[in-house]
């Protein structure tokens, strides 16, 4: 069991980073206990600092719907990342990693949870400060998504 926890520890923080981040998206829609909200809320504001050098860097504001949507790319390339070290660390043989053959291991299950992370997204935005790209808030909106789907 232990020899499976630490081939598996890199996905598993990986997920647990990905869930965090998405549930800090939905508190504003979804009534959380408060020790939930005040986690969340601490949960944000490290990630904050950690985008707010980067963006900054850039030249693009810091804007809690784009750190999120930062972070969960960031935490679902890790979970695939954690998939193949704990593939190697087991003597499994991995297949190479090719441009043409990219979507060959996409199963149709979690293709639906990228699409259901990115709804998640959408509805969790909230109306307290909306993402406006080219003048739109929609397209800020399906922006965002679009980004999160991607990652």
């Amino acid at each position: 069991m232990l020899s499976w926890l630490k081939r598996e520890s890199l996905a598993t923080l990986a997920m647990l980073g990905a869930a965090l981040t998405v549930l800090a998206q939905l508190r504003h829609a979804i009534p959380m206990a408060p020790w939930l909200e005040r986690l969340l809320d601490y949960w944000q504001e490290i990630l904050r600092d950690v985008w707010r050098p980067p963006l900054d860097w850039l030249g693009v504001p810091l804007h809690p719907h784009l750190v999120a949507a930062l972070t969960l790319a960031v935490f679902l390339a890790l979970i695939a990342a954690g998939g193949r070290v704990s593939a190697r660390l087991a003597g499994k043989p991995l297949p190479p990693i090719e441009l043409n053959r990219f979507l060959d291991g996409m199963s149709w299950p979690s293709l639906i949870v990228f699409a259901a992370l990115a709804i998640v997204f959408l509805v969790g935005q909230g109306d307290a400060e909306p993402l406006v790209l080219w003048g739109s808030r929609d397209a800020g909106r399906y922006g965002f998504a679009i980004k999160t789907a991607v990652g």
